[in-house]
């Protein structure tokens, strides 16, 4: 490995892994800000209810991550027997985080739009890789594959669903580093395309 490589390498981290801790962050905090909203204090006893994205960090979905723009992060507790609603409110939370990333993603497409940051510069490819990143989480919660928030859905009406947790997360670490995410990618790239 060459210098070069090596200062490349490094650059491409000092862009990726903010974007990463912004993007868990976003997810996990929102959903236990609209848990917390919807009547359980949980997120609050458990001292997750903050902005520190070390509270999230899986260190497997992380560094997968870092590497192949797709991953998870600790899922914020909550206990949806606490909801006036359960079933349907924690459907709300749940997706709160997922919507969250897709909300973050058009604010780095606006900011990009009217700050027009050097295509060259350390902002702009920090606000792309962060697009990037919240575009490919939204879309990877919507699967129905448990730990991820499309296979807590599934879970709160069967149960016995999160027992799949470990086919779940060995079907999407093989998914990922096989890139078979790459279908994913397509409609990511899309969608950027269309704005910027």
């Amino acid at each position: 490995m060459t210098i070069h490589t090596l200062i490349d390498a490094l650059r491409e981290l000092l862009i990726v892994i903010p974007a990463v801790l912004l993007t868990i962050t976003v997810h996990e905090y929102s959903q236990g800000f609209v848990a917390v909203k919807s009547g359980d204090s949980t997120p609050l006893d458990t001292g997750l209810l903050r902005l520190n994205p070390l509270l999230f960090i899986d260190s497997i979905g992380f560094i997968l991550f870092v590497l192949f723009r797709y991953g998870w992060s600790k899922s914020i507790t909550f206990d949806y027997r606490n909801f006036k609603h359960p079933h349907l409110q924690a459907i709300y939370v749940i997706l709160s985080g997922t919507f969250a990333n897709l909300v973050t993603a058009f604010i780095f497409i606006l900011l990009i739009i009217l700050y027009k940051p050097s295509p060259d510069g350390y902002i702009y490819n920090l606000f792309m890789i962060s697009i990037q990143l919240n575009l490919n989480y939204f879309l990877l919660n919507l699967l129905p594959i448990y730990p991820l928030d499309g296979g807590k859905i599934i879970n709160l009406f069967l149960p016995q669903y999160y027992k799949t947790e470990f086919i779940g997360v060995l079907i999407l670490i093989l998914a990922i580093i096989f890139n078979v995410t790459k279908i994913l990618d397509k409609l990511v790239f899309t969608f950027i395309n269309i704005f910027i």
